[in-house]
């Protein structure tokens, strides 16, 4: 069943806007990216690790960017795995669209719907947003739920993914700069 709680919660004030667009703006300005995965289920799976990866980015049209992600996969101590991955990225009102275009452009597979989402004021001298861009539904890979939540980092975005299924739970921190 499709989780619809997260709809109501889009903001389309000026301050959601506003966080789109600055979004928007950092991500053009991405060259690479750190990601950590790790597993709650143990044995561990063999996709946890971590991963330093270049990132290309290229305009497509005025609210279309495409990344080219290319890197090494690092598993355990000794085991490494080069990967690659083209991400589509779109700017819809009210929302940041990500699709995986592992079938090529023409057939996407659309992972998550971004879209603004106030979370209460930082605490103290907190350098943390208020706001972040919160998956509009859950994506379903198979048996397994993904559910998504990206923010604004110092030097450009975070994207977190919670991974549920009947044999996983996971987390996946992303960290582009």
């Amino acid at each position: 069943m499709i989780n619809r709680r997260m709809e109501g919660m889009a903001d389309s004030s000026p301050l959601g806007h506003l966080i789109l667009t600055e979004a928007w703006k950092r991500l053009q300005s991405i060259r690479q990216l750190q990601l950590v995965a790790f597993s709650y289920v143990p044995p561990s799976p063999s996709w946890e690790g971590k991963a330093d990866v270049c990132v290309d980015v290229r305009r497509g049209y005025p609210s279309t960017i495409l990344f080219t992600e290319r890197g090494t996969w690092r598993i355990g101590r000794s085991n490494e795995v080069p990967f690659s991955n083209i991400y589509r990225w779109t700017l819809a009102p009210n929302k940041i669209r990500l699709e995986h275009l592992r079938y090529g452009p023409s057939q996407p597979v659309s992972l998550i719907d971004l879209i603004p989402r106030h979370q209460g004021a930082p605490v103290g001298n907190s350098k943390v947003s208020p706001w972040i861009l919160a998956g509009r539904y859950p994506h379903y890979c198979g048996s397994d739920l993904y559910s998504g939540t990206m923010g604004l980092a110092e030097h450009g975005m975070k994207l977190d993914w919670t991974i549920q299924g009947q044999q996983k739970a996971a987390t996946i921190h992303i960290v582009y700069s």
